[in-house]
């Protein structure tokens, strides 16, 4: 937003020189000023409107950058927030090496940001909103915006690592284990820091021995002795868990039948 305060000064000088040019030159820089001046009224819809027949006519001109900076904030304050997501794209591409570029960037990734009503029904454009605020981050490591910017981030990996866990969890709800295991088990390995982490371990344990349950006999040894596996590992990372109750039962009732197993081979 401060490369929009910088441009009001220039506006003087173009009102001052507009006098001396000739008919259409005059027509262009006067529809400039009017729609800037919509702008500075906060009347956002009708300088966008003059915005969109003035920049064409800006083509090869100076006054062209600010001109789409200010089509791209007035969009933002419309909250049109996809429409100055692309703007600001659009800014930052063509103009990679302004000073404003950096700002253009951040407020691609701040209106992306906002244009997402509920994480659950739009995961493309939370991405692309990581993506670009990823972008930012590494950058201008030393940017105007880079408190924002991270709090964005993890705000939106947050939100999409909850939804990642949900779903996985939704498999174990509805009885199909194999798929829990396999969710769960990638859910363990992309968030490794996650706090759903312990419960996840949990679930994939219950899940893989009711799978190995489910499985015909010559299957059920390989799967059961997986279930032991994963309870040394849950000791391993959660020895204080309040679910080792649980899972201690579950472990048990494996071992059981692994040695039924062993026992019936070798009789």
């Amino acid at each position: 937003m401060s490369y929009i305060k910088f441009i009001k000064i220039g506006l003087i000088g173009l009102a001052l020189a507009s006098c001396a040019t000739h008919t259409h030159s005059g027509n262009y820089l006067s529809k400039y000023q009017q729609a800037v001046a919509r702008y500075e009224a906060k009347d956002y819809y009708e300088a966008l409107q003059l915005f969109k027949e003035v920049i064409p006519m800006l083509k090869g001109r100076k006054e062209i950058i600010p001109a789409q900076f200010y089509q791209a904030y007035a969009y933002f304050y419309q909250k049109s927030y996809k429409m100055s997501a692309y703007c600001f794209e659009s800014f930052y591409k063509t103009y990679p090496r302004l000073a404003q570029a950096e700002e253009a960037l951040y407020m691609q990734g701040y209106s992306l940001y906002l244009s997402i009503p509920d994480i659950r029904l739009d995961q493309a454009v939370t991405e692309k909103a990581l993506k670009t605020l990823q972008t930012y981050l590494n950058k201008y490591p030393s940017g105007t915006y880079q408190q924002e910017a991270h709090q964005y981030n993890d705000e939106l990996q947050n939100k999409l690592m909850l939804k990642s866990f949900k779903a996985a969890k939704l498999y174990y709800e509805l009885g199909h284990y194999k798929a829990a295991v396999i969710a769960l088990g990638n859910f363990r390995e992309k968030y490794p820091e996650s706090i759903y982490q312990e419960e996840a371990l949990c679930l994939q344990i219950q899940a893989q021995y009711k799978w190995a349950l489910g499985s015909e006999v010559k299957e059920q040894p390989d799967r059961l002795y997986a279930v032991v596996n994963y309870y040394y590992i849950f000791l391993d990372k959660f020895p204080n868990s309040k679910y080792l109750k649980t899972l201690e039962s579950v472990y048990n009732a494996a071992l059981e039948k692994i040695n039924n197993f062993v026992n019936d081979k070798n009789n």
